[in-house]
């Protein structure tokens, strides 16, 4: 973990290799044939990457590993228990309106948006991360990034719309 933290890339590929499938079994055990599993797998190592830095030696990594994947499983079933995706922190550049962010996400239903929107919208808004942070994590360009977060907050301004939330 300590090489990882001073940018060993090579260094993640090991903890991986040596945690995933313990990872993975405990969200079996929990969930069952659940059809998040997989997605809350892939966000637990997400995580894991963009809170590496809060990690402190010389404690070991399996039990901290474990605790991300808690709160990373639980918030899934949270956001799948309500059918919702929070968009609290929605910005200016969303060409949403500050009134706008709130009704969102009262009124929008998880299959409303593809899993790659979904994951933009969260990594943009959720984690503040930057475009360039996104495409790295989803490897593909900015651009597309921007697209299906485009795609995305027009999408759920016309569900708000049908709704009635919207102006």
């Amino acid at each position: 973990m300590l090489e990882y933290l001073q940018g060993d890339s090579r260094a993640f590929d090991v903890l991986y290799e040596r945690h995933a499938d313990k990872v993975y079994g405990y969200l079996r055990q929990r969930l069952g044939s659940s059809p998040l599993i997989d997605d809350i797998h892939q966000n637990i190592f997400l995580k894991f990457h963009q809170v590496r830095e809060k990690y402190r030696s010389p404690l070991p990594v399996l039990p901290w590993l474990f605790t991300i994947t808690r709160t990373v499983m639980l918030d899934a079933l949270r956001a799948e228990k309500k059918g919702l995706i929070d968009l609290d922190r929605v910005s200016d550049e969303s060409r949403l309106t500050p009134q706008d962010s709130g009704t969102i996400g009262e009124v929008l239903g998880v299959a409303a948006l593809s899993c790659s929107q979904q994951r933009v919208i969260e990594f943009r808004y959720q984690d503040d991360l930057s475009f360039e942070q996104i495409a790295e994590l989803l490897q593909t360009s900015p651009a597309n990034v921007r697209q299906l977060l485009s795609r995305g907050i027009r999408k759920l301004q016309a569900l708000a719309r049908r709704k009635g939330s919207l102006r």
